[in-house]
């Protein structure tokens, strides 16, 4: 789980990057979110969600924070998180 946040928050600050060397980032309204997933079985903690914000460093903590949990063997609730983005 440490890889896959250390990718993610890469990918973030990648893109952050890119397009601040292509554009005025004062003009662009660049927000992240973050949804965690988990079986459907893990009742209330099968989502968590961080809503779209332009406070990256804050949707980074969240991403870091995650923690592996539940593990039954059902399947992780991928169209909860799906949902849940709209």
């Amino acid at each position: 789980i440490k890889a896959a946040q250390e990718q993610i928050i890469s990918l973030v600050d990648n893109v952050k990057k890119e397009i601040s060397n292509k554009t005025n980032m004062n003009n662009i309204d660049f927000r992240v979110g973050f949804i965690a997933y988990r079986d459907h079985c893990d009742g209330v903690n099968r989502l968590q969600t961080k809503e779209l914000t332009n406070n990256i460093e804050d949707v980074k903590k969240f991403i870091s924070s995650q923690k592996a949990s539940g593990g039954g063997d059902t399947p992780e609730d991928l169209t909860g998180a799906l949902n849940e983005s709209y």
